[in-house]
């Protein structure tokens, strides 16, 4: 099965391809920005550089684009931004999506009213700057397709570029990921 892995405000990089192809032989990688690799000093110069120029309706559209395009099932991993913009296209019917997977989007207390279509799994940072986690739990603990986890770490926790990476975590998650059929 091919997955499609929707980067964080970084865009792709070198740890994000290695953990692409840790997980899987055949995938995408997408990136919020046109020449898919940025090279950002900092997660601030990264987020105001993703605020001013893409947004996350922007990034949608263009994993949707690529989504759409797919003949054979797929499986959907997203990070912070790209959780966002996967957590936008599970909405959607009719696409080829056999499950998803969305890490730490913090941008999804905008979108709670979204009800997937699809087996989810998304997996929550201890606490959010920006709104209360437990309670967008409490709000989406009622759909149906979806399983909502919270780990004891924050955001960025699967990202080695992050203050807040966790290799345990990682380690978790990719074996997790990795044993998906």
């Amino acid at each position: 099965m091919k997955t499609i892995i929707a980067s964080d405000i970084f865009g792709v990089t070198p740890q994000l391809k290695e953990f692409a192809n840790s997980i899987s032989q055949v995938h995408v990688l997408v990136s919020p920005y046109e020449d898919q690799e940025h090279c950002f000093n900092n997660e601030a110069i990264a987020y105001q550089h993703f605020n001013h120029h893409v947004g996350v309706e922007t990034y949608t559209e263009k994993l949707m684009t690529i989504i759409s395009q797919q003949q054979q099932p797929i499986k959907l991993i997203g990070f912070s931004a790209g959780a966002s913009a996967v957590w936008l296209s599970l909405s959607e019917k009719h696409l080829p999506i056999k499950t998803a997977w969305c890490f730490y989007s913090s941008q999804i207390r905008h979108y709670l009213t979204c009800k997937p279509n699809y087996p989810t799994t998304i997996i929550f940072p201890q606490s959010e700057p920006h709104f209360c986690v437990d309670e967008a739990i409490n709000v989406l603990k009622h759909y149906n397709e979806l399983t909502l986890v919270k780990e004891l770490n924050l955001h960025g926790f699967m990202n080695p570029l992050s203050i807040n990476y966790d290799p345990k975590l990682d380690n978790k998650y990719q074996g997790l990921l990795k044993a998906e059929i």
